[in-house]
């Protein structure tokens, strides 16, 4: 599958932010921000920080998905600096992590900032006061991912321990205690339903039931250090991104790998996110590249290749991009295919077997549609 279009920037992309309002926000590890037009496909504007250097693969900086707030790192310092994106100032310091800052993450609603530190604890800050609000239950190492649902109300947190926990904001306490893997967790993600979805070190996939605590489905092991995980709106297709550069696509009504290389980038990735409204896969990549794939567009050279008859290019497609299943231009060919073997079969009925192979032949490109075929005659 082709980069639809890029976006370049000098220095690896640390953080990345596909706002609310479909504008794409990105950080880079000299504690630049830039924010970008993804349908005029320009650069909009921004400011670089007198801010070192950050390190690349910790989570320690953020984007609120409004855009009004910005999280970045002093690594020498270990202290996090908060700003003012509209207005271009400066809020406050956060410094109560001497060991430095590991994950900080804005809640759903952006009235709140997460951090947890490499000594395993965890705080809540609001962004109106600065003030801290909340002190979760610690880590017993490093904390490595933090998440929120939707409403705000939940918060997942995980660490080098292995161990993710989940708290209710309503009860203020510790809540749930989840452990089941065996690496240090990478990301955790909260899914409909009271789902919870994790991913670790050595490419494992659970989903769990975060009132029972306990894990509802293993997905088949993508293999290799998991960086980054999206979804699409309704939670029908899982994007798993790796440090190598690997992408894999995963089915989660059937919890089963549609594709492990789906996608693959030349260098690692440190970010990604997919606009549901867009149809589009965004990338944020350690060499400073942002490659964006239109699915949209996809869909359309789809229709057009069925639209001229060229159903076997429209198979090869299909295999490229198992997501086109779920289209309506495959539902189109797929009751095309029907059709096309009825005509066929009563053809076979009058003895007619060049002509009725004459019908299927555009069809063989499909390994599935071959075995129907071969199976009438």
């Amino acid at each position: 599958m082709k980069v639809s279009r890029q976006f370049d920037i000098k220095n690896p992309v640390h953080t990345m932010q596909l706002m609310d309002d479909g504008k794409l926000a990105v950080i880079d590890v000299q504690n630049t921000f830039r924010l970008y037009d993804i349908d005029e496909h320009k650069f909009l504007g921004g400011f670089k920080s007198i801010l070192p250097n950050n390190i690349l693969y910790i989570n320690n900086m953020a984007i609120s998905s409004d855009g009004k707030f910005l999280s970045l790192y002093q690594k020498e310092k270990r202290k996090i600096e908060v700003f003012d994106n509209i207005n271009k100032s400066f809020l406050y310091t956060i410094s109560s992590h001497p060991g430095g800052a590991e994950t900080v993450v804005f809640t759903k609603d952006n009235k709140y900032l997460i951090t947890g530190g490499m000594e395993g604890r965890l705080y809540m800050w609001s962004m109106a006061t600065g003030k801290k609000v909340d002190t979760f239950s610690p880590h017993y190492d490093s904390v490595s991912a933090i998440a929120s649902n939707e409403d705000g109300r939940w918060i997942a947190t995980a660490g080098y321990d292995k161990v993710i926990k989940v708290f209710n904001r309503s009860f203020r306490k510790n809540h749930y205690k989840l452990i089941s893997h065996h690496e240090p967790i990478t990301t955790v993600n909260f899914l409909s339903k009271q789902r919870l979805l994790s991913t670790d070190k050595e490419g494992s996939i659970l989903i769990w039931d975060i009132v029972k605590t306990h894990v509802i489905a293993r997905l088949p092991k993508f293999g290799a250090h998991i960086t980054a995980v999206c979804f699409d709106k309704d939670e029908k297709f899982l994007f798993v991104a790796a440090l190598g550069g690997g992408v894999g696509l995963y089915d989660l009504d059937e919890n089963k790998l549609l594709k492990i290389d789906f996608l693959n980038q030349l260098t690692g990735i440190t970010q990604m996110h997919y606009s549901d409204e867009k149809k589009l896969l965004i990338f944020g990549l350690s060499n400073g590249h942002v490659p964006i794939y239109d699915f949209d567009q996809q869909e359309k050279d789809f229709g057009e290749l069925m639209k001229n008859k060229k159903f076997h290019e429209c198979y090869l497609l299909v295999e490229d991009n198992p997501l086109l299943k779920s289209s309506q231009v495959y539902e189109v060919l797929e009751s095309l295919f029907t059709k096309t073997l009825l005509q066929a079969t009563s053809l076979l009925k009058i003895q007619k077997v060049a002509e009725a192979k004459e019908l299927l032949k555009h069809f063989h490109a499909s390994s599935a549609k071959r075995l129907i075929i071969q199976k009438n005659f």
